[in-house]
């Protein structure tokens, strides 16, 4: 038996770490067992489709490296892997379930079904079908077919207690009929159930195991009655605790700064990522002062290790394991991390501007923050400002009592010039500021705001002597020079 697994994301908001924990599962037990793993688009709940979805999950799994070995690659694949494109299939196999009996014609609508669901809560009770439609004589059915009444089909489940084996969870029983009651295969706008494409596709690709989130272990009774109402093997399960969020609650496809991409576009390295899901999703280990390529992860791959309890996504645990990955690229592979340093800043400041920059200068801004960037995405953040230029723009007045700027903040410069070209140390603190002012009678803070101004544009960012250390005294001192001339300018044309 040829081991044959699938990942069969819903294209309805950008993929999160969950999502792509899946596909990582599915990916490492078909490399394992020498297998085949499939992707497959599951978007039958047309309500819900988000457009940028299906590019979003074939983004993120090319960026991981996670490449499938069938799917929706070109059109004429989209038949056999996109469920949308099989609508037909899955409306002949219900009808076929409808000619055995094992399924029924169900009239009710919507707003019963509502009512039927607020009833139920209302009274604190599981919402269920009530079977009414299971009950109609042919001539009841007769007659609202000639009134061309919308109609779905639902399983008619037998009262029986369905076991289900799980790879993870272990054994579990379920009573589908008196929890749930009769479901719904195929809606009355012809679109399937995800429970009746789900296992008449899972049946046609011949998938022998099924990898997904936890929250279909509860389904799986369902898909179990489906197969044995066709006399179809299933396939073995394996349901996987669910990741969530740091406040405990589900991840959202809805919220784009949680997808995978966003984490990309914060400077975070793919098998950061890769190794943080498995490092807390299992028993997984590293074995080397470097974080494990999916090959490696391969090797270590057993269901046994899988945590059965779900877990929390921890923010921090995440940057601080991919500020160990850039710790390594940096002493085992630097040209490669300048590579993606530039590349990452070309794409935020243009070509040109990057370009015009030495590969020592941007090591010793990166490196002379002793560890402190987590990411690319924070790299920017705090030193964007070197490659932004500085448009002056703000409220002059303010400055009014510096007096003659030329004189206040131009002695400032000369002094700072001066101490820079004497220090022979590391100099990001400017304690000689402090006496100059006191001497020439100059406000302290009112100078300090007034050099970030011209620097940055704001009162936000770093100490003014840690931008001077990474501007250095030139371009420090030309930004300032500059805020010297607005200023004067602007005082003038208001007076």
């Amino acid at each position: 038996m040829v081991v044959t697994v699938r990942f069969a994301p819903s294209p309805t908001g950008f993929l999160h770490l969950g999502g792509l924990r899946t596909a990582i599962i599915n990916y490492l037990f078909a490399r394992k067992q020498g297998g085949t793993f499939i992707l497959r688009i599951e978007d039958t709940d047309q309500s819900r489709i988000v457009s940028s979805s299906l590019a979003d999950i074939f983004d993120v799994l090319n960026w991981v490296g996670i490449k499938p070995d069938k799917g929706p690659f070109t059109k004429e694949d989209a038949p056999n892997y996109v469920q949308s494109a099989r609508l037909d299939i899955y409306k002949e196999k219900a009808n076929e379930l409808l000619d055995k009996g094992l399924a029924y014609r169900c009239f009710c609508s919507t707003t019963r079904l509502d009512l039927l669901r607020k009833e139920a809560l209302k009274n604190r009770n599981i919402p269920r079908y009530d079977n009414r439609c299971r009950f109609l004589s042919d001539k009841e059915i007769d007659e609202k077919l000639s009134e061309k009444a919308d109609y779905a089909l639902r399983f008619r489940s037998e009262d029986q207690i369905v076991n289900v084996d799980d790879l993870i969870y272990g054994s579990t029983r379920f009573d589908v009929k008196n929890s749930e009651g009769d479901f719904i295969i195929l809606k009355s706008n012809k679109f399937p159930s995800y429970h009746l494409a789900n296992v008449i596709d899972d049946h046609s690709m011949e998938i022998t195991h099924v990898l997904r989130g936890e929250e279909w272990l509860l389904s799986t009774p369902k898909h179990l009655m489906i197969y044995n109402a066709f006399g179809w093997d299933p396939p073995k399960f394996a349901h996987i605790p669910i990741i969530l969020n740091e406040d405990g609650k589900k991840l959202s496809k809805r919220h784009q700064d949680l997808g995978v991409m966003s984490l990309k576009s914060r400077g975070y390295y793919p098998e950061t990522i890769i190794n943080y899901l498995m490092l807390t999703s299992s028993s997984f280990e590293l074995k080397s002062n470097k974080l494990a390529s999916l090959e490696e992860i391969v090797q270590q791959f057993n269901f046994d290790t899988i945590h059965r309890s779900r877990c929390k996504v921890s923010y921090s645990k995440l940057k601080a394991l991919n500020r160990f990955a850039i710790k390594t690229k940096l002493e085992d592979d630097k040209q490669g991390f300048l590579l993606t340093l530039r590349n990452y800043l070309k794409d935020r400041f243009g070509e040109k501007v990057i370009d015009n920059e030495t590969d020592d200068h941007l090591i010793f801004l990166f490196t002379e923050s002793s560890g402190r960037y987590s990411n690319f995405g924070d790299f920017v953040e705090e030193l964007g400002f070197v490659w932004t230029p500085c448009d002056p723009a703000w409220a002059c007045d303010q400055f009014l009592p510096l007096g003659d700027l030329d004189k206040s903040v131009g002695g400032c410069l000369e002094l700072i010039s001066k101490e820079w070209s004497n220090s022979k140390e590391r100099m990001d603190k400017l304690p000689f500021l402090k006496t100059y002012c006191s001497e020439k009678n100059v406000d302290y803070r009112l100078l300090m705001r007034f050099l970030r101004y011209s620097l940055v544009n704001s009162e936000i960012g770093l100490p003014v002597g840690q931008m001077l250390y990474v501007l250095g005294a030139e371009e420090f001192s030309r930004r300032v020079k500059k805020g010297i001339e607005y200023t004067k300018n602007q005082l003038k044309n208001s007076n």
